[in-house]
């Protein structure tokens, strides 16, 4: 991340402190996202650790029945993963 992005989102932090968040997710605990689709059953099941960062997976036809998806990220594809972690930066704190 560039020295003028982390200063960036340093700033907005500072200024919106207040953030509307849909739910919460406490630390440790699981959630399970379901598409708003009839045609399958699918979705995302989230965790937030409790040492930072989420473990994230995708799911079809039941939540505990995990499937490779495809992952990602800045718009290059790093194949197809079961499970992908979502690191802490402290950096921007």
């Amino acid at each position: 991340m560039s020295q003028f992005k982390l200063k960036q989102l340093l700033q907005e932090k500072k200024k919106d402190k207040k953030i509307k968040a849909d739910m919460k997710l406490k630390a440790g605990e699981k959630i399970v996202l379901q598409a708003d689709t009839d045609e399958h059953a699918r979705g995302l099941v989230v965790k937030w650790r409790k040492t930072g960062g989420y473990d994230v997976y995708y799911w079809y036809g039941s939540p505990d029945k995990i499937v490779p998806a495809e992952l990602k990220g800045d718009g290059e594809s790093f194949g197809d993963v079961k499970k992908v972690y979502l690191g802490y930066h402290p950096e921007i704190d």
